[in-house]
């Protein structure tokens, strides 16, 4: 059993890991990871030893793989490999189907620490795991002790590969480097940068779900829960009518006063999107600094897809993308960055998918250095 743990971590493995990756507040995760040398390994939180222990299979270093785990686990590793009958390179291989990685969430379990690791496959298909830690000699290590544990099978997930295509829709479409760059410097410490974090979001419209013979879904049989941006981000709930909604399905007669509301009148009148749709167009929103942390490399002024992906009531996933281009202000302009960050960001705060009771009172009082 030990065994099958063991071999089901190794595929919640990727090769997109994080260097030096640290603790990771309540409400900070989902956090992407990038790949390490040995030497920048250190194993003083869990998840730099998740990463130190992804690298090295990565790699091909199955002696630094196993520094990483708890002797006994280590041992136990060797030995069931060798009871099996099976090379132990072949974990080295398994991390060679997925192209990225996040941690989405970290908690106690027992007297040992729980990530629980969600992996992306290059096929799109999305498998979901728990890597648990305990120290030894001072250090983190991984450890395969709770194995036998029913409980951990309440962690595991696999989405398969999308086999459907959707039209998507994303406003805006172009991201501020410097905001999400500003925010993350000083998240920890200041309430304004954290009222953006949590404020500022991304609409989104798909329509059009496809097979690959040109045969039609409906949008209303979408789970909305399922729906993800860059397969990790959540939609965020947001008030139409006077209504909390995950999402709403909309069409060409249908839209109504949405007409009139800043934000989207501006995108509607651009856009035909949904006035030459003949079938319902879905809309919901994400989080923007959390849709920018999924993003790799972030370099001003290129193009980015944003994928778009979820499950039917059928059990059929999709996947629609968008591209969008990330900006910056100019290098004589940087003495005014602070001024122009939170200009840009107090218009965006006026779209009505933002909107809710006393956000523009908040937000003065925060901006005026008040506390909220």
């Amino acid at each position: 059993m030990s065994f099958r743990c063991a071999i089901l971590f190794l595929l919640c493995l990727s090769v997109f890991l994080v260097i030096g990756i640290s603790y990771a507040g309540e409400g900070q995760y989902p956090i992407k990871v990038e790949i390490i040398d040995k030497d920048q390994a250190i194993y003083d939180t869990p998840e730099n030893t998740f990463a130190a222990g992804l690298s090295a299979l990565i790699k091909g270093d199955l002696e630094w793989y196993y520094d990483t785990l708890t002797k006994e686990s280590a041992e136990k590793d060797k030995k069931d490999f060798e009871d099996s009958n099976i090379d132990p390179n072949q974990q080295i291989e398994a991390v060679k189907n997925f192209n990225k990685t996040y941690i989405i969430n970290k908690k106690a379990y027992k007297h040992a620490i729980l990530l629980i690791v969600e992996s992306h496959g290059n096929d799109g298909a999305i498998m979901t795991g728990p890597s648990f830690y305990i120290k030894e000699n001072g250090l983190w290590k991984t450890t395969f002790e709770f194995a036998t544990d029913e409980e951990i099978w309440d962690y595991m997930d696999y989405t398969p590969p999308p086999i459907l295509t959707a039209s998507t829709k994303i406003h805006p479409k172009r991201w501020s480097l410097d905001l999400y760059n500003w925010i993350n410097d000083h998240l920890e410490t200041s309430n304004l940068p954290q009222f953006l974090s949590e404020k500022l979001t991304i609409l989104c419209l798909i329509r059009d779900l496809r097979d690959s013979e040109g045969k039609s879904y409906s949008v209303n049989d979408i789970i909305r829960e399922s729906i993800r941006l860059n397969e990790i981000v959540p939609p965020q709930t947001y008030k139409l009518r006077g209504v909390d909604k995950i999402a709403s399905i909309l069409n060409s007669g249908n839209i109504g006063d949405l007409k009139t509301k800043k934000g989207f009148k501006q995108w509607h009148s651009s856009s035909s999107f949904i006035r030459n749709s003949k079938k319902p167009v879905i809309m919901l929103r994400f989080n923007m600094f959390k849709s920018m942390g999924t993003l790799t490399g972030m370099n001003p002024d290129e193009e980015y897809d944003i994928e778009i992906t979820g499950r039917l009531k059928n059990k059929k996933t999709f996947k629609g993308t968008a591209k969008i281009r990330l900006r910056q202000i100019k290098k004589g302009e940087k003495k005014e960055l602070k001024n122009n960050i939170l200009f840009n960001a107090e218009k965006q705060l006026h779209n009505w998918w933002n909107h809710e009771p006393n956000l523009e009172k908040r937000w003065v009082s925060i901006k005026n250095g008040k506390t909220d």
